[in-house]
């Protein structure tokens, strides 16, 4: 019984470093506050493009929080009701998020078979290209990670990128709001 019991600790203790050492990179990385509530869950989802979390004007939630799980980009909150925030993910095919790989520049343009698609980038891109956000027009900060050139197919002079991410759009877990 007592093996069990400080099995159990170690993996608490362990489970809430990782998290504070998660959270403590987030905040020196973006040198934003961090809104982080153990707390924070999806109560509701509409398909790919639209999410409802628990907290809300209440918890100082805002439009334009960014909305994050294990430092990948999930998307950003539109809508805040007093206990609950819609958030618009970037799988939203209207939701075009600016984004960089390398030296070039593009938009999230669709999500498929569990794949980020940028289109209308040159050729110049290599699978394993970082990619991140671009901070243009000041929708989303810039240099935010939002995954890795996994494939790419080509299309005439243009370039089908594939990005994959390892934000799980399925199971959303360890969210965090990033202030705007």
């Amino acid at each position: 019984m007592m093996k069990y019991l400080i099995y159990f600790f170690v993996s608490m203790y362990l489970v809430f470093f990782n998290y504070e050492f998660k959270m403590r990179f987030l905040k020196d990385y973006f040198k934003q506050e961090i809104f982080f509530d153990q707390s924070i869950n999806v109560i509701a989802r509409d398909n790919f493009d639209k999410i409802t979390i628990n907290v809300g004007g209440l918890s100082d939630v805002e439009n334009g929080d960014i909305l994050m799980s294990n430092g990948y980009l999930l998307g950003m909150v539109t809508d805040v009701k007093k206990f609950k925030s819609i958030v618009t993910l970037i799988t939203d095919k209207y939701n075009k998020v600016s984004i960089k790989i390398g030296n070039n520049y593009g938009l999230i343009s669709n999500y498929e078979d569990g794949y980020l698609i940028i289109k209308n980038i040159k050729k110049d891109v290599e699978v394993g290209s970082k990619v991140v956000t671009t901070g243009i027009n000041y929708v989303y900060p810039s240099d935010i990670f939002v995954g890795i050139v996994a494939k790419i197919l080509e299309e005439n002079d243009i370039q089908k990128i594939y990005v994959k991410t390892d934000a799980d759009f399925d199971n959303m877990s360890n969210l965090s709001l990033i202030k705007r």
